[in-house]
């Protein structure tokens, strides 16, 4: 399932992104929100010009639980801690 198809979803409201990929590399994070349930749905992928389009899906109830688990969650993508400080920054915006 590529990212785009997570932009299409109907019931996931996009709260952030990062990427911090080098040229021909793929090293991403995303966070939505569940419109029905609320809880948070990190999406994150790593590769190189070879990667497979497979995302990774882990989901959270609160954006200090996600917030913790990026840092101290090993995964195949682990944003840098200015990536995860973005993420949180983008993710704790207040909708307009």
């Amino acid at each position: 399932m590529g990212a785009r198809t997570y932009d299409e979803n109907p019931d996931l409201e996009h709260l952030a992104t990062v990427d911090e990929a080098d040229r021909y590399e793929v090293d991403e994070a995303h966070v939505y929100r569940s419109k029905k349930t609320g809880k948070l749905l990190l999406v994150t992928a790593s590769g190189c010009s070879c990667w497979n389009g497979d995302y990774n899906e882990e989901t959270y109830d609160s954006l200090d639980e996600l917030e913790y688990a990026l840092v101290h969650r090993e995964r195949d993508y682990n944003p840098s801690l200015s990536g995860v400080d973005s993420l949180m920054a983008q993710a704790r915006k207040e909708p307009k």
